[in-house]
């Protein structure tokens, strides 16, 4: 429980509702079906990963990290400690029952900000959906998680040769202001 608001509590973002059959509408509500039915006009959902994402998840994390050779069982572990953590907010973007999106944050306290800080460590959309908008939603719902749970800023990091994402944050907001340093143990 972070606060009064646990970041793993199920909230809609605004504008993710499910829109159902309107009443009225033309054709008895066949032509919206029909839409709904093909995925015309509607939003992807985002809601709270589960431990059954897991396999669709890592699919994502193959695109991510192209070069990285990967360990499904130390992935599943951490993704394990992640989903049970008090801290961690794991967020898969759904559509049509397929994960095309994916993203994780934690909630921690910092001194330097004299608050709590919500610090994004993932986030990823399946390339066949990039350049929709979809990263910039399931970021949105990101900030929003973290203002309700009151922290005062949200950062992140990304890899040096990642320049598009770069611009992307900027253009969300986001402003280079460190640098950040890794050891191995």
């Amino acid at each position: 429980m972070v606060g009064n608001v646990s970041p793993l509590e199920k909230t809609e973002a605004p504008g993710q509702e499910n829109p159902g059959i309107e009443a009225g509408c033309p054709n008895n509500g066949k032509i919206f079906e029909t839409a709904i039915a093909r995925g015309i006009g509607m939003q992807p959902q985002i809601r709270p990963a589960k431990q059954a994402d897991f396999d669709q998840v890592f699919r994502l994390f193959k695109q991510l990290w192209p070069n990285k050779e990967l360990d499904a069982k130390a992935q599943l572990e951490v993704f394990g400690r992640s989903l049970a953590s008090a801290t961690d907010l794991l967020v898969c973007m759904e559509d049509q029952h397929q994960i095309i999106g994916f993203a994780s944050m934690l909630i921690l306290n910092n001194f330097w900000q004299e608050s709590k800080i919500a610090y994004v460590t993932t986030l990823i959309i399946d390339e066949r959906y990039r350049g929709r908008g979809r990263g910039k939603q399931l970021l949105q719902y990101l900030l929003d998680e973290a203002g309700r749970n009151g922290c005062k800023k949200v950062e992140l990091d990304s890899g040096f040769h990642r320049e598009a994402a770069h611009k992307f944050y900027v253009s969300m907001g986001f402003e280079k202001r460190a640098y950040l340093f890794s050891r191995d143990l």
